[in-house]
């Protein structure tokens, strides 16, 4: 079954749609039921637009559907966004990277990752400024956490109280840093690999490929991990 549609814009309009028609038509006839059948349209496009992102993968492995997003049309492991090409098919993956430690500024490193990789590739860094509110809450608890935890640890173990207070001390830098004006932010890198195939199969698999092998090698470089984009995330972040 192949619905070219983009579920999570058009099945939410038609819902509206359909809670507007029925409630007119609930008001001319004067007709309880058919009131009663626009407030469930309302609940369902509610519902639907708060749930899209779980729906719409569930339906694509269930039912074989295909999520349309610009040119690009999504593949059943999600994971790979095909369209049609001059060549044949063109595919493309991507993958956010996640630093386990400080990653080094170290511009060798990235030269090196340039001379292993024998393909064409989209590094890109995005930065987003985080919501101070949450944060401040998120160091007030973790630091009552770890008063507790200094608390709760014998005295005897004298190492162990000291390692909880250094860790207790970077908190409360945390939240002086903050109480000061710093303006924390997030920071995100993504990579993002492209194929031609003439087949979407062929042009697919190679572009998964393409990411694998260029996400170990920042793994191996850079001691990070990563984790695929899939589904509307994957649409969004290659513009589809």
């Amino acid at each position: 079954m192949d619905v070219r549609e983009i579920l999570s814009q058009n099945s939410t309009r038609l819902a509206y749609c359909g809670f507007v028609s029925t409630i007119l038509l609930s008001i001319v006839f004067e007709s309880a039921p058919l009131l009663l059948l626009s407030l469930i349209s309302l609940l369902l496009a509610v519902a639907y637009s708060k749930s899209s992102h779980i729906i719409n993968p569930i339906l694509v492995r269930k039912f074989g559907i295909v999520l349309i997003g610009g040119s690009y049309r999504l593949s059943e492991n999600l994971r790979v966004a095909v369209c049609d090409s001059e060549l044949g098919y063109k595919a493309r993956c991507a993958a956010l990277l996640i630093p386990n430690l400080r990653i080094s500024g170290d511009a060798s490193k990235f030269e090196e990752i340039l001379s292993k990789t024998k393909f064409p590739f989209e590094f890109s860094i995005s930065v987003r400024e985080l919501n101070l509110k949450k944060l401040i809450e998120g160091f007030e608890t973790k630091r009552r956490m770890k008063e507790l935890e200094i608390a709760r640890t014998p005295k005897s173990r004298p190492e162990e109280i000291s390692r909880l207070r250094r860790e207790l001390g970077l908190i409360e830098g945390e939240l002086a840093a903050i109480s000061k004006g710093s303006m924390p932010i997030s920071v995100g890198a993504k990579v993002s690999c492209t194929a031609s195939g003439a087949s979407e199969s062929e042009a697919g698999n190679s572009a998964l490929l393409r990411v694998e092998q260029l996400c170990a090698i920042f793994s191996a470089t850079y001691n990070i991990d990563f984790r695929h984009l899939s589904g509307e995330e994957l649409l969004e972040s290659i513009g589809g």
